[in-house]
Parts: structure tokens; C-alpha cells; sequence
């Protein structure tokens, strides 16, 4: 059975889960919730955004709409885990996860990226890339995409430099024809037109080829209050304007075709080879500017004991030497 957590209104659970590791990498994981009818067609959405923007509160929507749960049922499922709440600036997650939700029609799969942005550390940004390349490249990994979905907050008039930081690292990966699947996610709306976040974006230049019925950057809107009080009727409002916008984004879902990754994958690879060109000329690099300095320390020193030298005196002097000691990576 599902467990509860302390949210009593609407009744929030936990869904049981299948937790594994993809190829033993602890970093890349698979919740799976149901199991795999091998005439379902599966669907996945790689998740995009800011820290903050309200990706996981966005996840679980998806879900509780494949469950079709309603607004009477007062109910509410969570597929991703409860965790402490940190400051904005820290990245909430620190692994990749593919959830994996299963019903009688449908079989859905959304990949969440953390670690972009995350100030923290700046190394997970490599371990994420790396991380991406073995979750594409694994014969149990995903070799195709039908949706990227970038998640913004409606509040904002301009994107902050973390999150073109993160949309350009996320969408390097990806040939151009990926760009009529990728999808905005404007949470935190009221509903109103959200000119102001799709105004920013174009200004960013973010690619976005699918576009609506008006000719603007294909976006759903969502409030993220759907786990508040249920009992009074002006909540029901945002919870409606969430379920139109899952429907509108599912309709979307069926309709654009999937794109195989094997271009990424060649993309993260070459990106790989480079890192390491990079990472040998900048040790290169920095040996020879040893070396400058030991030829700075022994010219000093030669001429602070140019009186001895030329008395034929002995004489010692101490300089820092370079040298490269094999260690264990």
C-alpha cells in the first residue's frame, strides 16, 4: 500500500516504487511505478530548469493526470521522493532520475536533470553531461525523446544567466531537428496571458519551433497549488487550469514524433574527447609556467651569489622543480 505523508488535506501518498540503478550507476536511476505491457507505446519528456521553477511539483502533475485523479477525489500522489527543503540556490536533487509511470492506456517516462547551475559545486555540471551520456548510451538506457520541456516561472520578465546557463547546456546536446519538440512549462501562473516570459525567451534566443494555434512558443500553464486546501472552491480554479493544460500537453504528446538520440550521443562524446584536449593543454600549460619559475628562482639565486661565483666559491641555492607523479583517478 501506499504510505502517507503528514499533509492531510487533500490526502497526499507516496506511490510505491521500483527503485533501480541503470548499468550500477547509483547516479542514474529508474523509479518505475506498474509494470511494462509491451503493446503500450512509450512516451518520454526530459525535464529542463532552474532550481526552484517547480520541476518536481510539475512531475507529479503529470502523474496524478495519468491517474486521473480529480478535484473531488481529494486526493494527491507523489511519484518523487519527500526531501528537506534547501535554499533556492542549492540544487534540490543531486542524481539523475527516470521516473517511469505505467497505466492500461499509457506508459510515461520523464527524465529529471539536476545539477546545472547548482552552486554548490560546479563539478556536477561534468558529472551530469557524463551522467546524460550514460543514460543515453546504455543498451537499458532511453534512445529517444519526444519532448523537452523548459520550465519557467511566469513571474519572471527575463531569463536569469543560471537559466540560460542551463537551457544551453541541456539543449548543446541535441541536433536542430529537436527543436519542435522542445515546450515551455510556465508555472506559478494565474492563468493570464504569460507574454512576458515568452517575450524573454525569444530575447534569449532559446529555439523554440512548435508554436500554438496564435503562433507563439508552444507553452502550458500550471499554479502549483494543487496540494492546498481543497475544501474552499477558489482553489479549484488553478487545480482546472493545471488539468487543461496536462490535456493540451498529452494531445501535444501523441501527435509530435519522437527523436533518436544517437546524434547526442556522438555530441557528448565529441564533447568528452575535447574536455580531455582541454584538460592536457592546460597541464601542459601549467608545467611550463613551473618551469618559467624554476628559471626565475635559479637566475635570482645566480645573481644574489654572483660575488661567490666569481671568487670560484661553492655555494647552494634552493628552487621549486616541477615534476609529474602518477596518481590513481
Amino acid at each position: 500500500m501506499p504510505t502517507t505523508n503528514s499533509n492531510p488535506n487533500p490526502a497526499c501518498y507516496f506511490l510505491p516504487t521500483k527503485k533501480s540503478d541503470i548499468d550500477g550507476n547509483s547516479a542514474v536511476r529508474r523509479w518505475t511505478f506498474g509494470g511494462k505491457h509491451k503493446s503500450t507505446k512509450i512516451k518520454t519528456v526530459l525535464m529542463v530548469g532552474e532550481t526552484g521553477a517547480g520541476k518536481t511539483t510539475l512531475i507529479n502533475t503529470m502523474v496524478n493526470h495519468m491517474l486521473r485523479v480529480k478535484w473531488d477525489d481529494q486526493l494527491w500522489f507523489q511519484i518523487t521522493e519527500g526531501k528537506k527543503k534547501k535554499p533556492l540556490t542549492e540544487s534540490h536533487t543531486s542524481e539523475i532520475t527516470v521516473y517511469e509511470m505505467e497505466t492500461s492506456s499509457s506508459y510515461l517516462r520523464i527524465i529529471d536533470t539536476p545539477g546545472y547551475g547548482d552552486t554548490t559545486s560546479k563539478k556536477l555540471d561534468k558529472q551530469v553531461s557524463q551522467n546524460l551520456h550514460m543514460l543515453f548510451s546504455s543498451e537499458n538506457g532511453i534512445h529517444e525523446i519526444d519532448a523537452v520541456g523548459l520550465v519557467v516561472k511566469s513571474t519572471q520578465n527575463r531569463l536569469t544567466e543560471f537559466q540560460k546557463y542551463i537551457f544551453d547546456a541541456i539543449l548543446s546536446l541535441f541536433g536542430k531537428d529537436i527543436e519542435e519538440n522542445i515546450v515551455v512549462f510556465i508555472t506559478h501562473s494565474d492563468g493570464l496571458p504569460a507574454e512576458n516570459i515568452l517575450t524573454a525567451l525569444r530575447e534569449a534566443e532559446v529555439p523554440l519551433s512548435a508554436k500554438d494555434d496564435r503562433g507563439r512558443p508552444l507553452h502550458f500553464l500550471f499554479n502549483n497549488r494543487q496540494t492546498e486546501n481543497h475544501e474552499e472552491e477558489h482553489f479549484r480554479r488553478p487545480w482546472d487550469l493545471g488539468q487543461r493544460s496536462m490535456e493540451s500537453f498529452f494531445s501535444f504528446l501523441e501527435c509530435i514524433d519522437a527523436k533518436e538520440l544517437k546524434m547526442t550521443k556522438g555530441v557528448l562524446r565529441e564533447r568528452r574527447r575535447l574536455e580531455a584536449c582541454v584538460n592536457n593543454l592546460q597541464d601542459a600549460i601549467k608545467m611550463e609556467e613551473l618551469k618559467q619559475k624554476e628559471l626565475q628562482q635559479t637566475q635570482r639565486a645566480l645573481e644574489e651569489n654572483k660575488g661567490k661565483s666569481r671568487k670560484k666559491k661553492d655555494f647552494t641555492y634552493a628552487v621549486d622543480e616541477p615534476y609529474k607523479a602518477m596518481v590513481p583517478i
